[in-house]
């Protein structure tokens, strides 16, 4: 097998009739992605889960798995998140949600991106419901630092990153589900060089037990002072 060039980060905390779908999917594109060369590396990131099914299920599955061992309470994967992240050792990285399906071509179609010199790769996706239904799609504009300073969000979990630049930015598992927006905006104010898949590459399940779905104020004060903060810096 050839060396991995991508990995996807699945975290996760005690889901396993989701995760088990999630692993599946990821390893089904990423089994295309292999017939044209292309490996992909799958970790999941376990947020405390108060049993050992989701490392056994891993291990059933041949995924990577490490875990944190004690979970903080705030019911959102920011910890998991920012974890996995540091341990990344692949030339690129994404993250999949635990309830979330990549489409067969998503692999490919990333690291081709990536590797056409792109340091940001932006996915569209589809939105389906609980028994993946597709409800809509989403195509996302490209980047804009100015659109997403003001709160447009184009730019989403599911995008490649090129790990060397994302390694040493503001990763702070504090900011909730907020904390991938002040990585976003440093990628694009260092002059990341981003792109866009229009096709759409992954299903994006929305259910009743859907943390994305779950961001209040607390979450909402936080992404206004971080566009507070970078908006104070680019001023200067």
């Amino acid at each position: 097998m050839a060396e991995s060039l991508i990995t996807v980060i699945v975290p996760t905390r005690e889901r396993v009739d989701l995760l088990r779908t999630t692993l599946h999917s990821i390893l089904a594109s990423s089994a295309e992605a292999e017939r044209h060369g292309i490996s992909a590396r799958v970790l999941v990131v376990d947020d405390a889960s108060p049993t050992d099914r989701t490392a056994k299920l891993a291990s059933d599955l041949g995924a990577d798995y490490v875990r944190i061992d004690v979970n903080d309470g705030r019911n959102n994967p920011a910890a998991a998140i920012v974890y996995g992240v540091s341990l990344v050792t692949t030339r690129y990285y994404t993250l999949l949600g635990d309830d979330d399906l990549l489409l067969p071509r998503y692999v490919r179609l990333t690291v081709e991106a990536l590797e056409a010199g792109y340091d940001l790769c932006s996915t569209s996706f589809s939105y389906v419901d609980e028994d993946l239904r597709i409800t809509g799609d989403r195509v996302l504009p490209p980047p804009d630092l100015e659109k997403l300073l003001a709160g447009q969000i184009m730019i989403n979990d599911s995008a490649g990153v090129r790990t060397d630049l994302a390694k040493g930015l503001s990763w702070d598992a504090n900011l909730d589900q907020v904390v991938l927006y002040p990585i976003w905006l440093e990628l694009l104010i260092g002059g990341a060089r981003s792109t866009t898949i229009n096709e759409p590459t992954w299903l994006y399940r929305r259910h009743a037990g859907s943390i994305s779905t779950e961001e209040g104020a607390r979450d909402e004060a936080k992404r206004s002072a971080v566009q507070a903060k970078y908006r104070a810096l680019l001023s200067r």
